[in-house]
This record gives C-alpha cells, sequence and structure tokens, in this order.
C-alpha cells in the first residue's frame, strides 16, 4: 500500500512538473532563436531597408493602396523563419514569429500563415497560436482579449500596432476569415477554443493603428 502511495505522489509531482520545465524550455528555446534573428536583421540587410523605406515612403504621402502588381516589396520568408515577435501586452503574450503554421512552427512560438499578407501590409495578415498548459502559454488567455485591446507585431525590424475590432468563435472549416482587403491593413489572430478539446476556432480581427 506504502508503495502504491509513493507511486502516485511521484506521477503527481511529475504532473506538475512538466508543465513548469517545458514552459521554461520554451522560453529558453524563443530567446535563443530570437537571439539569432535580431543579428540577421541588422543593418544593410537589402530587402528589409527596401521594404521599410516604402512602407514609410507610403505613410508619409498618404498614397492609396497599390494594386496587386504594385503591392509594398513582398520579403521571401522560408518555412521556419524566424520573422519577429508578436506582443499582447494585456495578457502578457510575448511570442517570436515564425513564418509556417505547422506543428513545429506552433510549438516554438506563433507562426504566419503562408498565403496571407505579411504584417503591416495592405490585406489580412493571419496569425495562429496554439492553446495548451504543456509547452507555454502561447495563445492560452487570447479570449481575454477585448474590442480595443492592442496587439503588437514586429516584423523584420518594424514594429505595426493594431487594435482589435471584432472577436468570434467560428466552424474549424469557416476560411472566411482569412479572406483579403486590399484596401486595410487587417490582423487576423486564430486559436482554437476551447483549451484541451478545441472544437472551434476563437478569432480575433484588428485593424493597423494609423
Amino acid at each position: 500500500m506504502k508503495v502504491i502511495s509513493k507511486l502516485l505522489m511521484i506521477v503527481g509531482l511529475l504532473l506538475i512538473l512538466i508543465p513548469i520545465i517545458g514552459g521554461f524550455y520554451t522560453k529558453h528555446k524563443q530567446e535563443q532563436l530570437y537571439k539569432d534573428y535580431i543579428e540577421v536583421i541588422q543593418p544593410n540587410s537589402s530587402p528589409i531597408i527596401q521594404s521599410q523605406t516604402i512602407e514609410k515612403s507610403r505613410a508619409k504621402e498618404k498614397v492609396e493602396p497599390l494594386n496587386e502588381t504594385q503591392n509594398m516589396v513582398e520579403i521571401n520568408l522560408n518555412q521556419g523563419q524566424v520573422i519577429g515577435k508578436i506582443k499582447i501586452e494585456k495578457i502578457d503574450v510575448d511570442l517570436i514569429l515564425l513564418e509556417g503554421s505547422n506543428n513545429h512552427e506552433l510549438g516554438l512560438g506563433a507562426g504566419h500563415l503562408p498565403n496571407t499578407a505579411q504584417p503591416g501590409r495592405y490585406g489580412n495578415c493571419a496569425i495562429a497560436g496554439h492553446r495548451n498548459y504543456t509547452f507555454g502559454s502561447m495563445f492560452n488567455r487570447l479570449d481575454e482579449v477585448e474590442v480595443g485591446d492592442e496587439v503588437e507585431v514586429e516584423f523584420l525590424g518594424e514594429s505595426y500596432t493594431y487594435i482589435a475590432e471584432e472577436i468570434k468563435i467560428v466552424e474549424p472549416s469557416d476560411l472566411s476569415v482569412l479572406e483579403q482587403d486590399e484596401t486595410k491593413r487587417l490582423l487576423t489572430l486564430i486559436t482554437c477554443h476551447p483549451v484541451y478539446t478545441g472544437t472551434h476556432r476563437l478569432i480575433i480581427t484588428a485593424t493597423l493603428k494609423e
């Protein structure tokens, strides 16, 4: 009987420690990947500088959105590449942002869906994140975000602030949340809902703060 009690205590302790250890590991991995990313985007990285120049010029001149062929220079991104960060101060989110939304990317941070607009660009930029209690907080508290809250997205050295405008729950098969609108600069955050079961998707739509 004593042996069984000890085994149950050990199992209980492991159940407590695994999420904690997993959280520390994920945090350490994120910090290392972000450090490597910062080194890559130092000055003289021409595609980044070119993109920043175009963006600042457009903001200064207040020009109309460019058409598809004239739109801001698209940066060639590789699957799994760290491209920035996403921060939501209200819910203590501070995650690295990677290109792609496979298990690899979402296991390390938030993932930018490749076929959507890149951050800061005209169109709909979609970013997905996991909700779990095993390997870090990720988007666990995304349901606490309210209309009017700010979401900061860093992309290749540039920072963009979006304001949450709509929050809704949809079926996993509802792809309308990924529709593009070339007249606006939108951000769509996607995560499973509710936590654990994930039968639906929690969607937060935000607009770039001018």
